[in-house]
């Protein structure tokens, strides 16, 4: 027996628009949790290399080597969990930015909808468009490596950090 549902019959073209609108705030989503998510990431690094540098400064006992071996560990381990992180986030954002194109192809919105302004720009920044610096060094700097080369470089920050704590 089949639940008493009052079942509405979409248009596809209005479908089509429903899918097209919950895409836009999806992908919005997406991308601002990829920038809450770094930002997270450098309010916990800032803690540990904080922590690092006042037992550095301030510590002379025998523990100190331990408690700065396992702060720039422990940096190390976060650096690397979040560049596996961001890689998965960035996979995300791709994904939805891609089916936002088409989806903008599809219903006739190429110059109007914010996927495709956006690959536009994209487009005019890998031509060199000479509109400054600026422009340039985002055409240089793609959020997607940025988002995973900073938590790598942390990386190599917190493997020099051990190397000094364990220095004799």
């Amino acid at each position: 027996m089949e639940p008493n549902v009052d079942r509405q019959v979409i248009d596809p073209d209005q479908a089509r628009r429903l899918a097209y609108e919950s895409l836009c705030g999806t992908a919005a989503v997406e991308e601002q949790e990829r920038w809450s998510s770094l930002y997270n990431y450098l309010m916990a690094s800032t803690i540990l290399l904080l922590a690092w540098a006042t037992v550095f400064g301030c510590n002379t006992s025998a523990r100190r080597t331990l408690v700065l071996s396992l702060l720039a560990g422990a940096g190390i381990v976060i650096s690397s969990v979040w560049v596996l992180f961001g890689a998965r986030i960035n996979t995300f954002v791709e994904a939805y930015r891609r089916a936002g194109e088409a989806q903008e192809e599809r219903l006739g919105l190429a110059e109007l909808g914010p996927f495709s302004v956006a690959a536009g720009v994209r487009k005019q920044e890998q031509a060199g468009s000479p509109a400054g610096v600026l422009r340039w060094l985002g055409s240089v700097i793609r959020a997607r490596y940025f988002y995973v080369c900073i938590p790598a470089l942390f990386v190599v920050v917190y493997s020099s950090l051990l190397l000094i704590a364990l220095w004799p």
